[in-house]
Formats: C-alpha cells, structure tokens, sequence
C-alpha cells in the first residue's frame, strides 16, 4: 500500500448518502471501462443501505481526504460476499488490498469461515483465492430452447472441470511434499504498468483468453486487452517478466506481437 492513502470500513449507521454517491460513480465507471453496462441503479444503492446496512462493508480508500476507490462487500452468516469495486485513481495493488486483502483481514477479524469474491478472475489465484463449482437451479418451460441449452451445458461442463483443473494446478498453498524450506522468487521493489500492442484479437473472447494466460503468470499483476485498440495494459515485475516473456506468452495464445508502446 503506498504512503499516504488510508483505509476506511463503513458499516451500518456509518454509510451515507455521500458515501453510495462516490461509490456509484466508481461503479459505473468499472463497467464503462469493462465494455459493460451497468444494471444498478443510484437508487439500489440507497436501498440496500435502508434495509442491509448492518450487513454491508463498503471499504473506501482515501488520497488527501477524497475517496479514489471502493469495493463493496455483503456480510453473511459465515460468508463475506465481495461484489463491486471503482476507482477514480490507478495505484498499484490498491484493488487487490482493497477487494481481496482488506476483505481477509475482516472475515478473519471477525470470525467469518470464508471470503466469495465472485466469479471469473485468474489473478484472484495468487491472492489465496481458490476455483470453486458453484450450481444453480433454473426452469425452462420451452422444451426446444431446454434441449439446446442442456445440449450446450453438456459440452460447457467438460470445459468448465478442464479449466478448473488447470487454475488448480497454479494454487498458492504449500501441497503434502512440497520443500517447506523451498525459497520463494524474489520480487522487485516496484511494479510497472506497461502497454503492449498485440494484433489479432477480434472479440472478447479474444482478449478474456489472453487476459487469463498472462495472469496466471508470476510476476503479472494485471492485465487488461481491447480488440478495439489492438494494446493490452500489464501491470508487472520487470525483475521477474520481461518483455520478452510477454511476448513468448501473446505468440502461443495466437496473437501477433508489435512490441511494447512509446
């Protein structure tokens, strides 16, 4: 965390109006800047705040008195649920101390068995995030759209169990056998947002798939490609990736490498 940012937890009579206004604007701008469509209303955050207050945690990072970040969190009977989080302001790690750390810290804190932070996100991995099956339920009353469906859930599932395998492989935590006294690589001092122009990218598919392979690659914090300008924001350990790295890793995903932006 760099110096002279500060942390703070809101909860219950502790959230107002002024606190859901800074953080819908940094809801919307996660979507807009995700390609996405934000669903939620002003006024869903107003409501949530009159009838959960005590079960919500709104963790709000300052710079100088003004919030440039939050992540919003639902507080369960055992379970802190991470949903959303925005920032006015990029600082390395901050939406991993806010989203991932600062939510551990408080299950742990206060006697909660687990912390969900959600579906998707690769990079959740090397913060002790683990994949998990979840299953729902649901009925479709049209048996043409219901086969088709089930049609599609029989191949999806076979990707789905192959996937996890995969990201399960890359876990955290010391396995039975492993060295305990196996010394971990060292990392750099400072981390480095880097921008790369990568070609052949055509959709979000696209980018999603190069997005996972770099994640899951020590030493990358982030990443976050466009088809739409061809570039892709890595925020790195020079000590531990190189350039080279990057583009060993953009080749076999299929893509066209152009080298490192000015």
């Amino acid at each position: 965390m760099q110096a002279g940012l500060e942390i703070k937890h809101l909860i219950g009579d502790d959230l107002t109006a002024e606190h859901w206004d800074i953080f819908f604007n940094f809801y919307t701008d996660t979507g807009e800047r995700k390609w996405g469509t934000p669903y939620l209303t002003r006024s869903f955050f107003s409501l949530i705040s009159d009838c959960l207050a005590d079960q919500i945690l709104l963790v709000l990072a300052y710079r100088d008195g003004q919030a440039i970040a939050g992540a919003l969190n639902f507080i369960g009977s055992d379970t802190l649920y991470g949903r959303y989080w925005g920032a006015s302001e990029y600082h390395p790690s901050l939406h991993f101390e806010l989203c991932y750390y600062q939510a551990i810290e408080y299950a742990i804190d206060h006697g909660l068995k687990r912390v969900e932070a959600g579906a998707q996100g690769e990079h959740k991995l090397a913060r002790g995030y683990l994949p998990t099956q979840t299953n729902s339920i649901h009925y479709l009353p049209d048996k043409g759209f219901r086969n088709a469906v089930a049609h599609f859930l029989s191949n999806e599932q076979r990707y789905i169990k192959m996937e996890h395998d995969i990201l399960s492989e890359h876990s955290p935590f010391r396995k039975n056998g492993d060295d305990q006294s196996a010394s971990t690589h060292k990392k750099g001092q400072a981390m480095e947002k880097r921008t790369y122009q990568i070609e052949g990218m055509t959709c979000g598919g696209c980018t999603s798939s190069l997005e996972k392979r770099l994640l899951l690659e020590e030493g990358v914090e982030t990443a976050s490609a466009s088809h739409e300008t061809n570039s892709c924001d890595v925020t790195l350990d020079p000590a531990i990736v190189s350039d080279e790295r990057i583009e060993e890793i953009a080749t076999k995903a299929g893509f066209e490498y152009k080298g490192k932006a000015a």
